[in-house]
């Protein structure tokens, strides 16, 4: 794929607080630890090293994750043996278990990843580094994992679901298997979707086996690791911090000072922490836990209610029943693996920059902050249509009426600006209003009223002009809108709507090499990755 690269400034799609972090600007400095460079692994290693490993934990669970899987590839055995040594450390990143891997950027997030366990080996070769894929198998919102955007059409699992999502069976997503298959077409690369599809989600009773087994011929062969956390043994680990939690809800107290202190910079906060970040889950069941007034604890949306001696001595007993949300699993994976790195996404690196203090109050490691691989994906007829436009990639992150004016405007040779015109008007009332007040001054509201007619008559012809010109341009102007809606498929960033099945129908395993040899570790860009011509 031919490629460019984009500055995010010139899209408008990340917050300040992500763009100011990239630029390593002074007010983001106090809520990270290591700046986002290569640089800095030196000092991330060095200090990693002090805090206290689980070697043998985390190889002991893997090991008995992997024995699910049919076949391991021999770079991912090696990866998950490699634990065991104190120079082994990792990279991961993590995403919820999305219907047929999601939108495009999840793979993004996972190839990221990948590439940077390699860059660092490159230049730390006294390390091995191994890339890790943490599943977030506890979440439940199922609204946003159970379809896929796929040629114009939405393909949806239905399904009354409950609990957490790893947990789900997937004996009722034959149907939705069928759809797919009806609707890929016949080819040799369909034919392989399929196979692929059919083997990780009917040969898995559980949606975590699925993703696991899926995400594993995907990337098996890069030695990408997957974790399912929501796992006992793992949890005994982190019992420390989810009992401090229970008992004295202190992450509460420590994120919204910090989200404080970003406010008063200018900067949004992704995340708004609940008094008690912790879930109770069993079967069927993920619902928040409450403390009432009475210091008993409650489950919402049901009638469980512990004491709170029941409470921590069930959770030292049967910590599988915990489930952290979204502010303490960072912490959970930070305390569980030997971690230096943490690759994510604008919104994901957001909230992170919320959490050091909370890192530094539990004497947790604090990662490495890393930005994932932005990707816009272009076809080669739509670029030439681009140059011939006369467009820049920036342009296509502009609204389309915009793009219109300025293509009417250069292309066409006509200027829709009635700007000066306007103006003339304006001071040509002030000056009837000034002369008429002189000899009456009630006419001041009729003269205003007046210049307003006026003003919106121009507006109504300007309207007019602008509708027979792109009449005129009708094919052009079609064009450049279909232009605009590759980069913004319903009005949402491709990576964040488009599902990797279309691109793989064109190129097969052929889509996935080339990505992880186009994208580059700490490319702080929107990569722009020009499709091939199609000459057949």
């Amino acid at each position: 794929m031919q490629k460019f690269t984009l500055d995010f400034a010139e899209t408008g799609l990340f917050n300040n607080l992500i763009t100011d972090y990239i630029k390593q600007k002074e007010t983001v400095k106090p809520f990270y630890k290591y700046a986002p460079t290569l640089e800095s692994f030196a000092q991330i290693i060095e200090e990693r090293k002090k805090f206290p490993f689980h070697r043998e934990t985390i190889v002991s669970v893997l090991q008995q994750q992997y024995a699910e899987v049919t076949s391991v590839n021999d770079a991912v055995k090696q990866n998950i043996d490699s634990l065991k040594n104190e120079t082994t450390f990792t990279v991961t990143t993590g995403h919820q278990l999305s219907l047929f891997t999601g939108p495009l950027y999840v793979l993004y997030k996972i190839i990221s990843t990948i590439n940077l366990a390699k860059t660092l080996k490159e230049k730390y070769t006294s390390y091995n580094f191994v890339p890790v894929y943490w599943m977030a198998s506890e979440d439940h919102d199922f609204a946003e994992i159970n379809h896929i955007h796929l040629f114009n059409k939405k393909i949806e699992w239905k399904l009354e679901a409950k609990g957490t999502s790893g947990e789900l069976p997937t004996e009722t997503i034959a149907d939705v298997l069928k759809e797919l298959k009806d609707t890929l077409g016949d080819t040799e690369a369909a034919k392989q979707l399929e196979h692929l599809f059919e083997n990780a989600y009917l040969f898995n009773s559980s949606l975590a086996g699925a993703m696991r087994a899926l995400i594993n011929v995907l990337f098996g062969k890069y030695g990408l690791v997957i974790v399912d956390g929501n796992n006992q043994k793992l949890k005994k680990i982190f019992i420390p911090v989810m009992e401090e939690e229970l008992l004295k809800q202190t992450s509460f107290e420590k994120v919204n000072a910090t989200s404080t202190l970003l406010t008063a910079l200018k900067y949004k906060p992704q995340v708004n922490p609940r008094n008690l970040n912790l879930f109770f889950i069993e079967e069927g069941l993920r619902e928040r836990i409450v403390q009432a007034q009475d210091g008993d604890y409650e489950v919402v949306n049901t009638n469980l209610k512990f004491t709170k001696e029941f409470m921590v001595d069930l959770l030292h007993k049967q910590p599988e029943h915990f489930s952290p949300n979204v502010v303490l699993r960072p912490l959970y994976q930070e305390t569980v693996l030997p971690n230096i790195a943490y690759v994510g996404g604008p919104g994901e690196i957001s909230y992170w920059l919320q959490y050091k203090s909370l890192f530094d109050y539990h004497t947790i490691h604090y990662p490495a902050l890393i930005l994932r691989n932005n990707v816009l994906i272009m076809d080669a007829g739509s670029f030439k249509k681009m140059e011939g436009f006369k467009l820049t990639f920036a342009d296509l992150f502009k609204p389309y009426d915009d793009l219109a004016k300025k293509y009417i405007a250069e292309q066409a040779g006509v200027q829709i600006d009635f700007a000066d015109e306007i103006q003339q008007i304006n001071n040509a009332f002030v000056t009837i209003a000034e002369k008429a007040t002189l000899i009456e001054q009630t006419l001041t509201s009729s003269i205003k009223a007046e210049q307003q007619k006026t003003l919106n008559s121009i507006e109504a012809i300007d309207k007019k002009i602008l509708a027979a010109i792109k009449r005129k341009h009708d094919t052009a102007l079609n064009q450049i809108k279909a232009l605009t809606e590759k980069v913004f498929p319903n009005k949402t960033f491709q990576e964040r709507y488009q599902n990797f099945i279309p691109y793989y129908l064109k190129y097969d395993v052929g889509f996935i090499n080339d990505l992880v040899v186009s994208l580059k570790s700490f490319d702080n860009n929107i990569t722009v990755l020009i499709e091939k011509q199609n000459n057949s």
